[in-house]
């Protein structure tokens, strides 16, 4: 996927199931420009990733989970709060 705001992070989430989860990942730079990297969850090289606890790491999310929880997650990763 790509780099983008919390918004088009959350846009993103909104459409994944629980089968097609969105993996968030602060970027160098997410403190200064308050961007986040979201990726498919199921990849190879993003499941390598999640198992092996990457620092850059957020979390996993999809649409049925709290929507609320998840962007408040997303903007304390921003502040540098996860």
């Amino acid at each position: 996927m790509s780099i983008g705001t919390i918004e088009t992070i959350m846009s993103r989430i909104s459409a994944a199931s629980q089968d097609s989860q969105i993996a968030v990942f602060m970027t160098t730079d997410c403190f200064k420009d308050r961007k986040l990297d979201a990726k498919f969850a199921g990849t190879v090289k993003t499941m390598q990733k999640i198992v092996n606890n990457d620092p850059m790491l957020v979390g996993c999310f999809d649409c049925s989970m709290d929507s609320y929880k998840v962007k408040e997650k997303l903007k304390a990763a921003v502040r540098g709060e996860s």
